[in-house]
């Protein structure tokens, strides 16, 4: 199929208004399909998402058309990884092998440059600061990407992407009245009763937010924090949690 392949084409025609000479609009149903090749590049769409069973699969074929155009090896590596879903689905594994295979070059090994590029794309919705850390972290100049460390660097920014789209959820459940920030003193009781709920793996982290911001009520009780602010705490409290394994 020719999705094993993302850097040729995907079974589609080529552009324009006419093949062969003649106008598309006039050809019969089953010939217009013929032309374009479209019952080809549909059923590659269709096997696909029978094969990975996406949990957003709208999502994931609108991924698929965009992989058909003259995507680079980063964007289809990112796209391999994005139409998981999350590392739990039962395609993340074969997925990953596709993604790794995407930054490279024949036997050529990953270039760190593009594996870098990959995981700014994978982290684009932690803050900036937290964003370059993570990266020049999981992947320093001139240090060989074996898959092992690809893998390993895909899971934790989407472990962070998670982090971070649970920390949004928390803040807009306060912020009720969309004023785009809130009072640090609120925001730390919500904290002590996401820890009497929280996933033991989630616990520390928990604690950990609840202590920042406990410093931050300290030196001003009235003190608010906006959703920027409160999110690069996110991203900063969970940097060392993400590698205490290591």
């Amino acid at each position: 199929m020719s999705f094993k392949d993302p850097s040729g084409s995907c079974g589609g025609g080529g552009g324009g208004g006419a093949i062969g000479g003649r106008d598309l609009g006039k050809l019969a149903p089953e010939e217009y399909i013929g032309k374009t090749k479209a019952t080809g590049h549909m059923q590659d769409a269709v096997n696909l998402l029978l094969e990975y069973r996406p949990e957003q699969p709208l999502v994931f074929l609108a991924r698929f058309q965009m992989m058909c155009g003259d995507l680079g090896p980063v964007e289809v590596s990112a796209y391999y990884i994005q139409s998981c879903g999350s590392v739990t689905n039962t395609s993340f594994e074969d997925n990953m092998v596709l993604a790794y295979h995407a930054l490279k070059k024949g036997n050529d090994p990953v270039d760190v440059s593009m594996f870098q590029q990959l995981l700014h794309v994978l982290c684009e919705d932690v803050p900036s600061a937290p964003n370059a850390k993570l990266v020049n972290h999981l992947a320093p100049t001139n240090v060989p990407v074996s898959y092992a460390k690809f893998k390993h660097a895909v899971e934790v920014c989407l472990l962070y992407g998670d982090v971070i789209s649970e920390g949004e959820d928390l803040f807009q459940s306060i912020d009720t009245a969309n004023a785009g920030e809130v009072k640090s003193s609120v925001l730390v009781s919500a904290l002590e009763l996401a820890g009497t709920k929280a996933s033991t793996p989630n616990v520390e982290l928990v604690l950990q937010l609840r202590d920042a911001l406990e410093q931050v009520k300290c030196d001003d009780g009235n003190s608010s924090i906006s959703l920027a602010q409160f999110l690069e705490t996110v991203a900063f409290a969970a940097f060392p949690l993400a590698f205490s394994s290591n």
